[in-house]
């Protein structure tokens, strides 16, 4: 529903400022396991969950911009997402951590699909992004 796309991406435009920042920084780091000597059963781990809505929020303006002809700027988005969740994978985190990148990542990889599906991007561009 373009209506409803349209009203959650002018809702969120800073929120997905922030998630772009994050898709940019070189790594993932989690200040709860910054440092391993730090690391016990009793550590507080944070919610994972803002990621993982962050990441449902993305796929929607990214499908959002490739309705409307912007297919690079939607291919940029879906990466992000997939950017995001390696970035968690990579990092020192925790298993249910991983588990989430896993998630985030597979939002992203399967809304690249639905945004090279509607693109009319060329396939040397499609190449350059896979």
């Amino acid at each position: 529903d373009e209506t409803v796309a349209e009203e959650i991406v002018s809702r969120n435009v800073e929120a997905f400022r922030h998630f772009a920042e994050a898709a940019h920084k070189p790594k993932f780091q989690d200040p709860a396991s910054a440092d391993p000597a730090n690391i016990s059963p009793n550590t507080v781990l944070p919610s994972m969950n803002t990621w993982r809505r962050m990441a449902r929020l993305s796929a929607i303006r990214a499908v959002h911009l490739a309705n409307q002809g912007k297919d690079k700027e939607a291919m940029e988005e879906a990466l992000h997402s997939v950017q995001i969740g390696q970035k968690i994978q990579e990092s020192q985190s925790s298993l249910i951590e991983y588990l989430v990148a896993i998630a985030i990542k597979g939002v992203g990889l399967q809304t690249l699909q639905k945004v090279a599906a509607l693109s009319k991007l060329s396939s040397d561009d499609i190449i350059r992004y896979a």
